[in-house]
């Protein structure tokens, strides 16, 4: 409970010593006590608590989180972020950008901050990659995923085992970029990604040795 509360800022407000925060109270339409709220960056109310058991409140705190806060941009490796978004219950994406080339990246992570993006953007682990680095060639990160312009948005998945599929979407027009993560979200519910709080994600299984086919015995030359 605490590690899902974490990004959480608590805060007590008393409305039963005489009448105090009765704006408050009527602000939120607060019925009665113990009322708890989650309430976003600008103090718009987001959701009540719906549960006073322990995993249903583990559960609904873990979905507020994911829905509303603020991207951390990282600059770790794609293997770092892949399991860091394991970790979180997020799937992955990764900015390439060249900050340095014309039309760089900070303009798509100016978009992803917007407030019309929050609803999708908590569902995600962002990272940013180099799209380009000595003599201004390509990198091998780039090359693998097809970034060939800055900014390119990759989308992965952490839960599919072939690292070869793990790839759900490249975006490098964001016109629609709310509508694209929406819909890289439905399919990854759709297989069942992320787990449910709690679950423990699937590991590769082990390819068992190959086993060389048996020779047959060789024919007697003759008597």
């Amino acid at each position: 409970m605490a590690q899902a509360a974490a990004t959480l800022v608590p805060i007590y407000v008393d409305c039963t010593a005489g009448g105090a925060n009765a704006d408050l109270q009527k602000k939120y339409n607060v019925q009665g006590y113990p009322t708890l709220l989650f309430l976003d960056s600008n103090g718009t109310q987001v959701e009540e608590l719906a549960s006073r058991a322990a995993a249903g409140m583990r559960d609904q705190i873990v979905r507020v989180v994911q829905a509303h806060s603020r991207p951390t941009i990282s600059d770790s490796t794609i293997e770092a972020g892949l399991t860091l978004a394991r970790e979180q219950g997020k799937l992955l994406a990764i900015a390439f950008m060249d900050p340095g080339a014309e039309g760089g990246g900070d303009a798509l992570l100016e978009l992803v901050m917007t407030p019309a993006m929050e609803p999708m953007r908590g569902r995600f682990h962002w990272i940013r990659r180099p799209i380009s680095g000595e003599r201004n060639r390509a990198t091998d990160e780039a090359k693998a995923h097809g970034a060939k312009k800055s900014p390119t948005l990759i989308l992965l998945d952490p839960w599919v085992e072939a690292e070869a599929d793990r790839e759900l979407k490249k975006i490098t027009s964001f016109r629609s970029l709310r509508r694209d993560l929406e819909k890289v979200v439905e399919d990854a519910q759709k297989a069942g990604h992320p787990p449910a709080a709690g679950a423990t994600p699937p590991t590769p299984p082990s390819t068992p040795p190959s086993t060389p086919p048996s020779t047959p015995p060789a024919d007697d030359e003759g008597d």
